[in-house]
């Protein structure tokens, strides 16, 4: 018999990926004013992107009952999280930096939001991390 419901705890081991979340929307929301903002959000991004596709792939893996508890989950939970923010921080994936280049040129095109020609897209090849 569980005392607390594995789905009322659950959600709530989240709480640091919607803390991401929201200094994400922080930092872009209230105009990112400086160039390590930008690149500490597109690494938030990228760490809650690899978060989301750990937990995706756990979830294909058949359980064995052998070992299953809730307190393996919660654990599995934490260390696929950090496992995430590892990989986001040493950009091995590379997703942060494509997005912080992007939108590095799309704030410098901002002031001119008014005029009829829309921000361009840049062509940013995957291997070139300069």
């Amino acid at each position: 018999m569980e005392i607390v419901s594995r789905n009322k705890i659950l959600p709530s081991i989240s709480n640091p990926i919607q803390s991401k979340e929201e200094n994400i929307a922080n930092k872009i929301g209230g105009g990112v004013q400086k160039d390590a903002d930008l690149k500490s959000a597109a690494q938030d991004f990228e760490a809650i992107l690899l978060h989301k596709m750990l937990d995706s792939m756990r979830k294909t893996v058949p359980k064995s009952g052998l070992l299953e508890s809730f307190s393996s989950d919660m654990y599995q939970s934490m260390f696929d999280e950090e496992l995430a923010n590892e990989m986001a921080k040493k950009g091995e994936v590379g997703l942060a930096d494509l997005m912080y280049k992007q939108l590095d040129v799309t704030q410098s095109q901002i002031p001119n939001r008014n005029s009829s020609n829309p921000p361009k897209m840049v062509d940013i090849k995957l291997g070139d991390r300069t």
